[in-house]
């Protein structure tokens, strides 16, 4: 996998957090942790064994951390590869022909007593879709009608579907649309080597005039694990020897809660 590739998808499950951003907070966490353990290892055996101790209990979880993170990772690239397949089949239907689509979707119907209304375009069906399909049926003399889309349906769109009772709606929509051009020939199956080749091409295109991105190593989701983490130090300040420095540290982890909410609530800027 070309590394630009895989940083698009570690950044898609990141959060949009850059490497320069991951490292920080790879650092900041591994710091945190190892501040908990020689603390927690402190209060039993003597500095120099708190400071051995404290480095294997890193180890050791860094380790662990590091393997749910692969396995999240692979996870993750595998459902945004069948998120992006079924967009790139989406693209390449509605960039073909009209009337090759229209015979793609006769083949579903071949029975001439239904109206056929091919939505070719990403936007939601909405109510003045199925209006304008409803007329067409009536000017041909037909009470049903088949609705071909990759798009969603508004809620405008199923409040006319319910109240045209005197007409019978058919709904063939993304997954079902895609699976009916796949058997056509009219898209073929796109395998993993070209999700990633047709997204790295895109990357390409959107790398064009990008110069620099905004940097949040204090992301707001990372605010509520800060206060967690205080208020176990801080309960661990009343068990443990050396209570001051686990209220320090406490009043740290609050610090960078502080500081993730304040940063994001700053406004983007372009540069």
């Amino acid at each position: 996998m070309r590394a630009e590739v895989l940083e698009y998808y570690k950044k898609s499950l990141y959060r949009g957090r850059s490497k320069i951003g991951r490292a920080i907070d790879f650092m900041f966490m591994r710091l945190l942790l190892f501040c908990a353990l020689y603390l927690f290892f402190l209060s039993s055996v003597r500095d120099s064994a708190a400071i051995v101790l404290a480095l294997a209990g890193l180890a050791l979880l860094s380790a662990l951390i590091e393997a749910i993170k692969r396995r999240v990772l692979a996870r993750h690239i595998s459902h945004q590869r069948a998120k992006l397949r079924r967009e790139y089949q989406q693209i390449d239907m509605l960039t073909s022909s009209s009337d090759a689509l229209l015979e793609c979707c006769k083949r579903a119907l071949p029975n001439t007593d239904w109206h056929l209304y091919v939505h070719q375009s990403l936007r939601e069906v909405n109510e003045d879709c199925l209006l304008s399909a409803y007329r067409a049926a009536k000017d041909a003399g037909k009470s049903k009608i088949a609705v071909f889309t990759v798009a969603a349906l508004t809620k405008e769109a199923v409040a006319i579907e319910r109240a045209l009772g005197e007409c019978t709606f058919r709904f063939y929509l993304s997954e079902e649309f895609i699976a009916l051009a796949l058997d056509c020939g009219l898209v073929t199956q796109i395998d993993d080597a070209e999700v990633d080749a047709r997204l790295l091409a895109s990357l390409a295109k959107d790398k064009k005039g990008t110069r620099f991105t905004r940097i949040k190593p204090f992301l707001r989701s990372r605010a509520m694990g800060y206060v967690v983490l205080a208020g176990v130090l801080f309960l661990l300040s009343f068990i443990m020897r050396y209570a001051l420095y686990y209220r320090m540290m406490a009043l740290l982890c609050m610090s960078f809660a502080a500081i993730s909410t304040i940063v994001n609530r700053l406004p983007a800027t372009d540069t």
